[in-house]
């Protein structure tokens, strides 16, 4: 844990004001000319954080392997067990793998308070295989794309119930510069592969039913300014311990490109040193 500290401090000049053309001297001997007035003192403290973890879905099928690495700073309160009232900054990277399939982002967390924020960030993407859900004939399913973003959260809570809305708009570009159109396999929909964005809207509705158990429910509705749309209601029962959670559900996904279909839903992580962010 390291401790910063930051001053920015006044300068002040006093001179006498002439008039460039006639050389005549203003009515004061001594004018302050104020160069820079900010008088700002931040003591925030930071220490690394690292997590693991795997998510896996049938319907359309996928699954990865995930990687998070940051580094909070802790900007004012205290974070302590089940308090809110603290805010941080995270500089984090973020990798993800299912062989064929990579990705390696770059994101910032801005949350003036623990449970109200703001993340942007990029991303990388490669895939080297035809995707087996989708019709890689007519959409372009191999190849490299980018994607940066911005998003909104905000999680409320009373008692043992919690609620958490997010809204993140999203950029995709195709890196080959292709024509046609390229399949974004999360939401499910084929976006223009010269350049094109989209909307993910997600809320989320739980409650602790004890000590290492939550139950929720969620829907995720994801729109392309191409007219493509996603849905993706689902329920859970997540198990936490210490710094391992897992999470068991099923829900029902449907979108432009997929019919209506059942889908189940595993994720297991490992905060082997955990954020400061809610979890």
């Amino acid at each position: 844990m390291e401790n910063f500290s930051v001053r920015l401090k006044t300068l002040i000049s006093c001179s006498n004001f002439i008039a460039p053309a006639r050389g005549d001297v203003f009515g004061f001997a001594c004018a302050p000319i104020v160069i820079f007035t900010l008088v700002f003192t931040m003591q925030c403290r930071a220490d690394f954080d690292l997590a693991l973890g795997s998510t896996f879905r049938t319907y359309p099928l996928s699954g990865v392997i995930e990687f998070d690495a940051g580094y909070d700073f802790l900007l004012w309160g205290v974070n302590a067990a089940g308090s809110p009232w603290y805010g941080y900054l995270r500089p984090h990277f973020d990798a993800s793998s299912a062989g064929t399939y990579n990705t390696l982002g770059f994101a910032l967390d801005l949350y003036p308070l623990s449970i109200l924020g703001l993340r942007a960030g990029g991303e990388g993407i490669e895939n080297d295989q035809n995707y087996s859900a989708y019709d890689c004939l007519n959409f372009d399913c191999r190849g490299r794309y980018s994607r940066t973003y911005a998003q909104g959260e905000l999680t409320l809570g009373a008692g043992p119930v919690f609620l958490q809305g997010r809204v993140r708009r999203e950029r995709w570009t195709e890196r080959a510069g292709s024509l046609g159109a390229f399949i974004e396999p999360t939401a499910g929909l084929a976006l223009a592969a010269s350049g094109d964005s989209q909307t993910v809207y997600r809320g989320s509705l739980g409650v602790h039913t004890g000590a290492n158990w939550t139950v929720l429910g969620a829907v995720v509705y994801t729109q392309s300014d191409t007219h493509g749309i996603s849905r993706f209601p689902f329920a859970l029962v997540r198990y936490a311990l210490g710094g391992f959670s897992a999470g068991l559900g099923a829900g029902v996904f449907s979108s432009t490109l997929k019919v209506q279909g059942f889908s189940s839903l595993l994720f297991l992580r490992w905060e082997v040193k955990p954020s400061l962010a809610l979890n």
